[in-house]
This record gives structure tokens, C-alpha cells and sequence, in this order.
């Protein structure tokens, strides 16, 4: 699937959680991806969710029918985000990820914690800005 065949759909963030519901209404019922993306030079993180309605038939090669691309940008200093696990239950570990990665915080998720670093970890690997603090490990070559 080409991105063109996407609709692209720009939400402010205060008004992020209802676009969400009323899009869950309009039978856009999977929640395929959601991640984020540091733009540091610009000062706000993106979240960018991929959402299709899944009508068997449709689109022969997929069987989803409408595809959208929901984009919004939010403070990277202070980045809060409603969740929608409660709408896309999906959406939680994706959601964790990008907490985890991104620091993105999701009030009203069920369980935010980190789930690719270990607990204790500290910062998030994918800003731009991230310095890793742990120790330099000795690299062993493998010999047989």
C-alpha cells in the first residue's frame, strides 16, 4: 500500500482524544501502529497513529476499507498525550513504547511503564538529545 492511499488527518492536541472517538465511531475499528517522532530543532514530539476500517472486500489486496493517518504535535519540554487504549485497546503497548522510547506520557492508560528498557532505566533512547549514561561494555569477539 502506497502512503498516497492514506488520509492525512492533523489533530491540535486538546482536541486529540475526541477526534479519536469520533473517528472510532466513523468505523476506522483497527489501530494498526502508533509511534512518535522527535523533531528537537522544532520543540515538539509527533505522535503519529495509523488507523483503517476493516471491511472485508473493499480492497482486495488488504481488506481494510478507509485508511487514516492521524498526526499531533506536542510540547517536547512536557509531552502529555490522552490515551486511547480505552478506545483501541491495541494501543497499549504501542503507547508504552513510545513512553518508554519517546517519553511521551498517555493519561488514562491502564499501565504505563516501560516495556523495551529495563526498570530503572533512565531517559529515552529515541530523543535526539538522549545521552547514554551506562558503563562502556568491552566488545568480545567471537571465536570458535
Amino acid at each position: 500500500m502506497s502512503a498516497d492511499t492514506w488520509e492525512l488527518i492533523k489533530v491540535e492536541a486538546d482536541k486529540y482524544l475526541e477526534t479519536m472517538k469520533s473517528l472510532k465511531k466513523d468505523g476506522l475499528d483497527y489501530l494498526s501502529d502508533l509511534t512518535a517522532v522527535d523533531w528537537k530543532d522544532k520543540g515538539i514530539i509527533e505522535v503519529v497513529v495509523h488507523l483503517a476500517a476493516v471491511n472485508p472486500g473493499t480492497d482486495p489486496r488488504t481488506g481494510f476499507g478507509r485508511h487514516v493517518r492521524v498526526k499531533t504535535e506536542i510540547e517536547r519540554d512536557r509531552p502529555s498525550l490522552d490515551s486511547v487504549t480505552p478506545i483501541w485497546p491495541g494501543a497499549n503497548w504501542y503507547e508504552r513504547e513510545v513512553w518508554d522510547l519517546f517519553g511521551v506520557d498517555f493519561p488514562g492508560h491502564p499501565d504505563l511503564r516501560r516495556i523495551m528498557t529495563p526498570e530503572g532505566f533512565t531517559g529515552h533512547p529515541l530523543r535526539k538529545d538522549f545521552v547514554d549514561q551506562r558503563q562502556k561494555r568491552e566488545r568480545v569477539p567471537h571465536t570458535r
